[in-house]
């Protein structure tokens, strides 16, 4: 998907060192290596390097996850979780990949038309609140 893509062919860059909350929406491609508490959408490709994090919602035409993303991500192309990878909620896309060592803990939802895929908005995840436990994957087994 997005190997061998040129570092300069992003337009945003979030920083392993920025925070951000909120809403925010780019009409290029976005990478992020930082925390954002919110809800990201791109018309471009969507980044999530292997230090960024994610609580809330993303949308993209193309996501590649190297990263952690609790919330639900959706894309008319294509998802990619890569062997370091964590997802917690819904994947909706026509291409899903995993690659061995990635983690999904959700949903996957796919081969929807394009339209149906673009028109279809989530019910958007609440981020959760400072000092609320973030667990990717790590969930108690049920002992009986």
């Amino acid at each position: 998907m997005l190997k061998g893509k040129k570092d300069d062919s992003i337009d945003t860059i979030i920083g392993s060192r920025v925070m951000v909350k909120g809403e925010i929406k780019s009409s290029g491609s976005i990478r992020v290596d930082g925390e954002i508490e919110g809800y990201l959408e791109a018309s471009g490709d969507v980044v999530i390097g292997d230090k960024g994090l994610i609580y809330g919602d993303v949308t993209g035409a193309n996501v590649l996850i190297a990263g952690k993303v609790e919330g639900n991500i959706k894309s008319p192309g294509r998802i990619e979780i890569s062997s370091r990878g964590k997802v917690k909620g819904e994947v909706h896309s026509k291409v899903f990949i995993v690659e061995e060592g990635g983690v999904l803990t959700g949903n996957c939802k796919m081969a929807w038309p394009e339209s149906e895929v673009k028109k279809e908005p989530f019910a958007r995840s609440k981020p959760p609140k400072k000092g609320d436990k973030r667990d990717f994957g790590s969930e108690k087994k049920n002992e009986e």
